[in-house]
């Protein structure tokens, strides 16, 4: 129990009986009732004349002019004010610990030696802050602080993972996983080109993702030509065209290049294969590709 709380306590007894009948230099204890509430259960030698009953708070009358109902309110309202807590060697609590405040500095853990704030929490902004100082580090292990499985460096912006990481919203949009880089997204689409001919199809969707996969154009039987083999339009936009398309052959037919494809970003939504020379009929191309997006800021 900190000394400021049962100092505040002491405070409340000296109001409750007369002064001449109180020895200072005893203890008051306290102690949690069944409900919760918190009782004096001892108040030794506070009495000189009469054994001192066990009273709850909640029966205990405030003191006059302190404007609460009874000692348990005014106890409250001693919790809620701004304090220093200190806590000392030994100290130990059960349950569930709630902390209230309402200063605009809210709650913080400082190094005494330094005056250094390590941890603080800001309730008053929106959203709500958490946030480590002077270059704390924040570490997580699997165990009771022997193995550790990540840790964030507070003075160099580090990070360290030892295990999987996905990142993105709940269906994992990346996931590294033992070394090997995974994007999840639904399919992009794909539409046929004029240069594919009568006949010429490339399936519904691609198998793979925005950022990479797999597709199969085949050549018709007729009117094929130069030009556009196939839009491929993703999923999601992306959020400008500061991308390039990578295309390899996966198939002989694509890889003796014949036809000398080519890939060209059109827009935030869609990317195109075309081919310089035409296709031959009936054959399959098949391609893969990848999506490679640059920032210079």
């Amino acid at each position: 129990m900190s000394d400021r709380i049962v100092a505040g306590w002491q405070r409340v007894f000296a109001e409750l009986f007369p002064r001449d009948r109180i020895d200072r230099e005893k203890r008051v204890d306290l102690a949690i009732t069944g409900d919760g509430g918190v009782r004096g259960s001892q108040v030794r030698g506070a009495l000189s004349d009469e054994a001192t009953p066990v009273v709850d708070a909640e029966q205990m009358p405030a003191p006059d002019g302190s404007g609460y109902n009874n000692a348990k309110e005014l106890f409250d309202a001693m919790l809620a004010a701004a304090m220093t807590y200190v806590l000392k060697s030994g100290d130990t609590m059960t349950g569930d610990l709630e902390i209230q405040v309402t200063s605009a500095t809210s709650f913080r853990v400082r190094k005494a030696s330094a005056g250094n704030t390590v941890f603080q929490v800001n309730s008053n902004s929106t959203p709500g802050l958490v946030s480590l100082q002077n270059g704390a580090d924040l570490r997580l292990y699997s165990d009771a602080g022997t193995t550790e499985t990540g840790r964030f460096d507070g003075a160099t912006g580090d990070l360290t993972i030892n295990g999987n990481t996905t990142l993105g919203d709940g269906d994992g949009d990346v996931t590294i996983q033992r070394g090997h880089m995974r994007h999840r997204s639904a399919a992009p689409t794909i539409a046929v080109g004029a240069a594919l001919g009568t006949g010429g199809s490339v399936g519904a969707t691609i198998t793979g993702s925005d950022q990479s996969g797999e597709m199969v154009l085949t050549a018709g039987t007729a009117s094929l030509t130069t030009g556009l083999l196939a839009t491929i339009t993703f999923n999601t936009a992306r959020p400008n065209t500061n991308y390039s398309v990578v295309v390899t052959p996966r198939g002989s037919n694509a890889g003796v290049n014949a036809i000398q494809y080519y890939a060209t970003r059109a827009t935030t939504t869609t990317w195109t294969i075309s081919c310089n020379v035409a296709p031959t009929s009936g054959l399959l191309y098949s391609y893969h590709y990848e999506i490679r997006e640059w920032t210079n800021s």
